[in-house]
């Protein structure tokens, strides 16, 4: 029989209530729940700016297959799939409220820049102008009237600069379906 030393029992169980969180642990607790927030806000923001840019582009892809014969119905259908993006803007716009629009601005930047190019080609195609920044935010006006978001100049610019490849796109589509005054009009070049 061998002498093995006793070992101490498990600290016995108490029913007491657990001890009360010190103060520190208390705002590291709110902290942490700030910030869970804060990150599942800025998700939804970047989600939705993802499907305005995804929703953007089969616009330009819309407008793209304009021609002669199609024209108005094209551009029907590119006014529809820009209501659409609207409705997204609008499901943004309540993550964007107040001082939080400046916080997490560049999670929607991404999106706005898409639609700001495809806003501004769809005006190309259809009148042959550029688009102003107070144009495009008019298609960001609710049923109700209200504005819904307000777009900045960086974000107007940067759109605006992705705007010259589909007009250069646009002008070889041209091109390539033997429309070489449309295309020289564009480029505005009088003589080649």
């Amino acid at each position: 029989m061998s002498s093995e030393p006793t070992r101490p029992s498990k600290r016995p169980k108490t029913t007491d209530s657990p001890p009360s969180p010190s103060p520190i642990g208390s705002l590291f607790a709110e902290i942490s729940t700030h910030l869970d927030e804060a990150n599942v806000r800025r998700e939804r923001i970047v989600v939705c700016s993802r499907e305005i840019t995804y929703q953007s582009k089969k616009m330009i892809f819309t407008l793209h297959r304009v021609n002669a014969t199609n024209k108005e119905a094209v551009v029907q259908e590119a006014q529809k799939k820009q209501r659409e993006i609207r409705s997204l803007f609008e499901r943004a716009a309540k993550d964007l409220v107040g001082n939080d629009y400046f916080r997490y601005r560049r999670s929607i930047s991404p999106g706005f820049e898409e639609y700001i190019e495809a806003s501004s080609f769809l005006v190309f195609v259809e009148k042959g102008v550029l688009a102003s920044k107070r144009e495009i935010e008019d298609t960001l006006v609710a049923d109700d009237g209200t504005q819904i978001l307000r777009i900045t100049d960086e974000d107007y610019l940067l759109g605006l600069a992705d705007l010259t490849g589909e007009v250069m796109r646009y002008c070889i589509n041209l091109v390539s379906r033997g429309q070489w005054e449309n295309a020289l009009g564009i480029s505005g070049v009088e003589d080649v």
